[in-house]
């Protein structure tokens, strides 16, 4: 029989060790864990809590850039055409007219010569005061873009020109009566968006704040950061395998990665985050990872590993932070 602190051999039913003086038995399992927090890694229970959290945040800044950028091309489409409408003449023919009002005023789609209506969009296009076109409205050029009128004989030309000119007629008088209501719909819908993309923005750059927190306890090397491959592949690994987080350093190879991941991560990044809301919202998960992050840093201390100890409680302090965060977040899972 050994003494569980010093190795000596102990003495048949010794109660302390004659070399240390440390109580036989009584600390056994304490004497035991603090020697595995103390070793060359943390605690695999603390790694999974930290890469947990690192993995959420990353999963979370991916999710919230798409949606910024998504939402930032939306409200500047909707600006570039706040109101626009199409008109068609012939469904069988990809023929109409185009109008276009900019709150001020209205607009029609024609030739780059800005008198030729168009009956198609193309590249060569402008668009026209409507009150130029209406100055000429009966002027043969103006359909000449038509089919129905550029391929016929004189007098059907004429009398469709007549009928593009009443259809057109109508068509504006249409879109000039509803555009200035539409137009002040969207943009109180663009007014919205743009508070919305603020919030988002606010809470993409502080999501990628705690992020950068947790990174700086430097666990994980500055080549593995900000890698959605990289930290999924890290988590997966400490979570389901007993090997050492030095080991999974070691094996990591980016392409191989990618290959195997890449639409495991794709469908995962939702359950990722929808499992961290739900984590922040249970007190009962939150309240066990605080005390076994509390008890790992106890245990490092009891042998004077004042660094470990230190990394369990920036651990401990990150995992409140990041976790509160998520649970008040407007748009995780959304």
């Amino acid at each position: 029989m050994f003494c569980s602190r010093c190795g000596s051999k102990l003495m048949n039913n010794a109660l302390f060790c004659s070399n240390c003086g440390a109580k036989v038995g009584g600390d056994t399992d304490l004497t035991q864990k603090s020697q595995s927090v103390v070793s060359k890694e943390l605690d695999r229970a603390a790694l999974r809590i930290y890469l947990g959290d690192v993995l959420a945040l990353e999963c979370i800044v991916n999710q919230f850039s798409k949606k910024a950028s998504n939402q930032t091309y939306e409200i500047q489409r909707m600006i570039n055409n706040n109101y626009y409408q199409f008109y068609v003449i012939d469904p069988h023919l990809p023929t109409g007219f185009y109008f276009f009002y900019d709150g001020e005023i209205f607009y029609v789609l024609t030739k780059e010569n800005g008198y030729e209506l168009v009956g198609w969009k193309d590249n060569e296009v402008i668009w026209t005061p409507a009150e130029n076109i209406l100055q000429n409205i009966n002027e043969k050029y103006i359909w000449e873009d038509f089919n129905c009128v550029h391929y016929s004989g004189f007098f059907e030309s004429k009398k469709q020109r007549k009928i593009l000119k009443e259809q057109f007629l109508n068509n504006y008088a249409d879109f000039s009566q509803k555009a200035p209501t539409e137009y002040e719909k969207n943009v109180h819908i663009i007014s919205k968006l743009k508070k919305e993309n603020e919030i988002l923005c606010k809470e993409w750059n502080e999501a990628y704040t705690l992020l950068q927190g947790l990174y700086q306890i430097n666990i994980i090397p500055e080549s593995f950061r900000h890698n959605l491959y990289a930290i999924f592949y890290l988590h997966s690994f400490v979570t389901t395998s007993n090997l050492s987080f030095e080991t999974a350093l070691l094996h990591y190879n980016l392409e191989e990665i990618k290959a195997k991941l890449d639409k495991v991560i794709e469908q995962q990044q939702e359950i990722i985050i929808n499992q961290a809301k739900m984590i922040s919202q249970n007190q009962t998960i939150c309240e066990q990872n605080h005390r076994q992050l509390e008890k790992l840093e106890k245990l490092a201390n009891i042998e004077n590993n004042t660094y470990i100890a230190a990394q369990y409680a920036e651990i401990a302090a990150k995992n409140a932070e990041a976790t509160a965060w998520i649970g008040l977040a407007n748009y995780i899972g959304k």
